[in-house]
């Protein structure tokens, strides 16, 4: 799927689990099955969407792909970044200029495109907050293609395009947190993606993605990842750290000083820093992470001690969900009021058994 940084979507030469990811995209999108994908929090969800969708659409391999994000602002966000690929980057104008250069002709104004042509042709192009209509344009295999965007939960039985169904359908991080917590929405969006978003493409079977980070135990990550419930998903799970390093001593030690820095007023834990830069060929043993190249450069030296930033910084808890993916498991706890007490009572004196008995 690689054309160099995808016009800069690409901030970074990819990780081989981000390759891993790609690949995962791209047998996905030319086949015809459901892939869930889980990653870590910030691990490129919506970058590679944004790629997956392109490369599917300027390859010829879709024409009719609909993203769907968390909500309608997010997904016309996401399109907005599409657009501005196609009018700006100069490596996508390079590669791909039978798509961009009718985009940049348009300079902005979109009434134009009402009468641009190419070769005596009109090429149609549109864009809207939740639509692009790529340019029709003889010998380009994105000729007259569309994608659509829409928030999670949106309207979507009967999504048409003439006589043209979705052909392809991306769920990119679809729920928020408060869906996560809330067992009643997360029902609905399971039964949303599963009725309306599975029966897009009419008797067609689509390829359909969904990318997710998992919040709380039983939110819409969790339960898709469960196979026995949903049998027709393939779930692939990438986890920020894969195997933490074996100088556990050393890394308490770092974490002591952490917890110092941060109780002294240094953000930056400049000695904690220090300390593991002693000390990094050893603390870095027996390590392997999801990207080797997500850190902050400023105030951090490599990926694992990123890591081991989050888990101090947001808990245990919240680390092991949304950046391992193993969410801690709820335990039910049920509380009785009074009320519901006096109500199971059966009205007898006390001391006296009730009739039949």
């Amino acid at each position: 799927m690689a054309t160099d940084d995808w016009g800069g979507l690409l901030i970074r030469e990819p990780s081989e689990e981000l390759r891993n990811y790609a690949a995962d995209l791209q047998s996905s999108i030319l086949g015809a099955g459901f892939l869930h994908i889980r990653l870590p929090r910030s691990g490129g969800k919506t970058t590679w969407a944004k790629i997956a969708l392109l490369w599917g659409v300027v390859y010829g391999h879709l024409r009719y792909p609909v993203l769907f994000g968390a909500s309608d602002r997010l997904a016309s966000s996401t399109l907005d970044d599409i657009w501005e690929l196609l009018e700006f980057s100069p490596a996508f104008g390079e590669d791909f200029p039978e798509v961009a250069v009718p985009v940049r002709m348009l300079d902005g104004k979109f009434q134009r495109a009402q009468t641009q042509t190419v070769d005596g042709e009109r090429t149609a192009i549109r864009k809207t907050h939740d639509t692009i209509a790529f340019p029709r344009v003889a010998g380009s295999a994105a000729s007259g293609a569309m994608i659509s965007a829409r928030g999670a939960g949106a309207a979507v039985r009967g999504l048409v395009r003439g006589s043209t169904r979705p052909d392809f359908a991306l769920l990119d991080d679809i729920q928020t947190r408060e869906d996560a917590l809330s067992a009643v929405t997360t029902g609905k969006l399971s039964d949303w993606i599963q009725g309306d978003v599975l029966g897009l493409a009419g008797a067609r079977q689509m390829a359909v993605i969904m990318t997710s980070t998992p919040i709380v135990d039983g939110d819409l990550s969790s339960i898709y990842s469960d196979q026995a419930r949903f049998p027709a998903w393939r779930t692939v799970s990438h986890p920020l750290v894969r195997r933490w390093p074996d100088a556990v001593d050393d890394w308490d030690t770092y974490a002591d000083m952490w917890r110092d820095a941060m109780r002294d007023g240094d953000p930056a834990h400049r000695e904690a820093t220090r300390y593991y830069e002693a000390h990094r060929e050893r603390m870095d043993a027996g390590a392997s992470v999801f990207d080797p190249g997500a850190y902050d450069g400023r105030v951090e030296l490599s990926a694992i001690q990123h890591a081991v930033n989050l888990r101090l910084r947001g808990g245990e808890a919240a680390f092991e969900a949304e950046y391992q993916l193993n969410p801690p498991r709820l335990a039910t706890v049920v509380k009785l009021t009074a009320e519901q007490v006096k109500a199971a009572c059966n009205g007898a004196p006390r001391g006296v058994l009730p009739a039949g008995t």
